[in-house]
């Protein structure tokens, strides 16, 4: 008999992309650190946080940068280094940057979605969700 045919190719790896867009009113350019969380659990509940950060700069009004891809994406960290305040979109893609979804702030100082975001040193520019006095807000996937 002809030897068995053998098993399927396992899928590819899930790749996760980021893409962070400054707004276009008159006060969304500003600075914006941020930290990406590519942490992998190693099992017996213990997981190791490793933060790599992607930009810390001034953001142009309109402008659009693209991080990825990651084989991991936990979240993402953001902090505004100074009181010119940023505000955007910061989204992540679970399907190779075909679609993107906002993420979920889960300590800002106000809202939690992060399809309109202020993130400022002080708190003089508001959104619809906030992360002001400089601190680092955590941004997580959905679900």
């Amino acid at each position: 008999p002809p030897p068995p045919n053998p098993p399927p190719p396992p899928p590819p790896p899930r790749t996760y992309h980021l893409r962070i867009t400054t707004g276009t009113e008159r006060n969304d350019a500003g600075t914006l650190d941020v930290e990406v969380d590519i942490s992998r659990p190693l099992g017996n509940g213990i997981t190791v946080d490793r933060y790599r950060l992607v930009t810390s700069k001034v953001w142009a009004k309109g402008s659009t940068m693209l991080y990825g891809p990651y084989h991991t994406l936990s979240g993402v960290r953001v902090h505004s280094p100074s009181t010119n305040a940023w505000v955007g979109a910061i989204e992540y893609s679970s399907d190779g940057g075909v679609t993107y979804l906002p993420f979920v702030c889960t300590d800002c100082t106000k809202g939690s979605s992060t399809a309109r975001i202020s993130v400022d040193g002080n708190s003089d520019v508001n959104a619809p969700t906030t992360c002001f006095g400089g601190a680092k807000c955590i941004l997580l996937k959905q679900g």
